[in-house]
């Protein structure tokens, strides 16, 4: 009797883990629209490793003009980059600065609230995001092609010595 539970128990276990591992992560922000949802799981699939999350954090600020300061805050407060991202996307909307946006999720505003605090509306925020991401795309391009210039020169070959001339 034993055996059959524990024999059971781990069926049980492993079928959770490979119906687990066939799902698509759920953003920690829900906004309603779609095409966000799926934008901020990207961010967040992006963030998972740290050159990743060098570059989201760069993506970040040059689009919705937040300083490095006002990211590691959030980040601080144990805000992911995703919602960094999403409250970016709301300070830029409604013209606030981020930790006010912040102050709000603070206080235990919901991700909604605070969109319809601002004004805005899921479809609107995510045409808002595409715009940006268009304007500042051709930038964030010229950026990584002036990284990709400025890597640094292999140093030069050193001849062996003649076969005859050694020490």
């Amino acid at each position: 009797m034993k055996k059959i539970l524990g024999l059971s128990v781990l069926l049980l276990f492993c079928a959770t883990a490979v119906l687990a591992m066939g799902e698509t992560p759920r953003p920690r922000v829900q906004t309603g629209d779609k095409d966000l949802d799926k934008a901020l799981v990207e961010v967040e699939k992006r963030a998972g490793t740290p050159d990743g999350a060098k570059a989201v954090r760069l993506e970040i600020a040059e689009r919705y003009r937040i300083k490095e300061g006002d990211i590691d805050f959030l980040r601080k407060r144990g805000y992911t980059l995703g919602e960094v991202y999403y409250c970016g996307l709301l300070a830029r909307y409604s013209g606030r600065g981020i930790r006010e946006i912040a102050a709000l999720r603070g206080q235990g505003v919901g991700w909604g609230q605070m969109a319809m605090r601002v004004g805005a509306k899921p479809a609107d925020l995510n045409k808002l995001r595409v715009r940006i991401r268009k304007e500042t795309g051709v930038k964030m391009q010229k950026m990584e092609k002036e990284r990709i210039r400025v890597t640094p020169v292999p140093a030069p070959r050193v001849k062996p010595a003649p076969a005859g001339k050694r020490r």
